[in-house]
C-alpha cells in the first residue's frame, strides 16, 4: 500500500463485530504491505491485515486497518494489467 494511503483503525461496533473507526483517519508514513481479508464492515471502506506493529503504529486494537475499497480494487488489478501490457508489448515486437 502507498505511502500517504488514508487508513482508519478497527473499533468494535454492532454485535461485537469489527468496524473502521468512524471518528479517526491517518495517513501512513511509509508504504505497508498487506493483506486484503474479506470482511464486510463499510460501503467505503475494506479491511486489510496488517503487523501488530503497524497496527499500533495506527492504534488499531487488532491487526487489521481499513482503506478505501476504490484503492483495494486498484492494487488487485494493477498485477494484472501490467502483465496484459507485458504480453502485449510483447506480441508488438
Amino acid at each position: 500500500m502507498p505511502k500517504g494511503t488514508e487508513v482508519k483503525p478497527s473499533a468494535i461496533g454492532y454485535y461485537n463485530y469489527w468496524y473502521p473507526d468512524e471518528k479517526r483517519v491517518f495517513l501512513t508514513q511509509e508504504s505497508l504491505k498487506v493483506e486484503p481479508i474479506r470482511w464486510t464492515g463499510s460501503n467505503d471502506w475494506g479491511a486489510v491485515y496488517v503487523s501488530a506493529d503497524t497496527a499500533n503504529k495506527y492504534e488499531s486494537p487488532i491487526k487489521v486497518l481499513w482503506v478505501r475499497k476504490n484503492l483495494l480494487r486498484d492494487m488487485t488489478r494493477a498485477p494484472k494489467v501490467r502483465e496484459f501490457l507485458k504480453k502485449r508489448a510483447k506480441q508488438d515486437e
